[in-house]
């Protein structure tokens, strides 16, 4: 079965990337961190062989060029639609990859940047078994999904960025009778809280963005 990774990800401009983590680091010391996160996410995803391509959803359109410019190595670079919600996106970029031939289409983002390559073959492994995995994020949320036939409707209605959203989907394939698997939990890095537990995974990380520790180690209130 051939597999393709999705990546979501936005275009890197201080005070549109990481805006929760902006508020306590500054809006440049974020758009750093966003611009290391990609990189180095799509730089370990090139040493698997867990993927038939990889490939870049990008937002917002007009900013496509230049994010392929910045971020080069991927086998593609799609736009996302701005006329769709977070769902209708996901829909889109799942039928444009079926569309091309690939039977296991993943799509992720780049808020987990040290996302255990266990989990990715894991998530690859599952839907030889199942028409759905998720990743469950620690928030409600969910670091990736995929599927491996078309699921109608899987997207809709989904209250998208609440602590309900893996929730709701799952009930909704429950309802449908569509076979899932869930991977281990794991963390977005979406406050210092998460940071912290980034620079101890990841050492040099934060360097290599232009973070400084001592932002990490003040007084900060979680």
């Amino acid at each position: 079965m051939t597999t393709a990774l999705i990546i979501f990800a936005k275009y890197p401009q201080a005070g549109k990337v990481k805006t929760r983590l902006a508020a306590t680091i500054g809006e440049q010391q974020a758009c750093a961190l966003y611009r290391e996160f990609v990189r180095w996410f799509l730089q370990r995803m090139l040493r698997t062989d867990l993927f038939d391509e990889i490939a870049f959803a990008v937002s917002p359109q007009e900013h496509l060029a230049g994010f392929e410019k910045l971020f080069p190595g991927a086998d593609a670079y799609v736009a996302q639609n701005p006329a769709r919600d977070l769902g209708g996106r996901m829909d889109e970029v799942m039928r444009l990859w079926r569309a091309r031939g690939f039977q296991r289409v993943l799509i992720t983002g780049t808020d987990s940047p040290n996302l255990p390559i266990a989990y990715l073959q894991q998530a690859v492994e599952a839907l030889s078994r199942h028409d759905v995995v998720f990743g469950p994020a620690d928030d409600g949320g969910y670091y990736l999904v995929g599927q491996s036939k078309p699921i109608a409707g899987m997207f809709d209605d989904i209250n998208w960025s609440t602590e309900t959203v893996l929730q709701e989907s799952v009930e909704k394939l429950l309802q449908s009778g569509t076979s899932y698997h869930l991977l281990p939990a794991y963390y977005d890095i979406d406050d210092i809280a998460g940071l912290r537990r980034l620079d101890e995974e990841a050492p040099g990380l934060l360097a290599r963005a232009g973070v400084s520790l001592p932002v990490l180690s003040g007084n900060v209130e979680m």
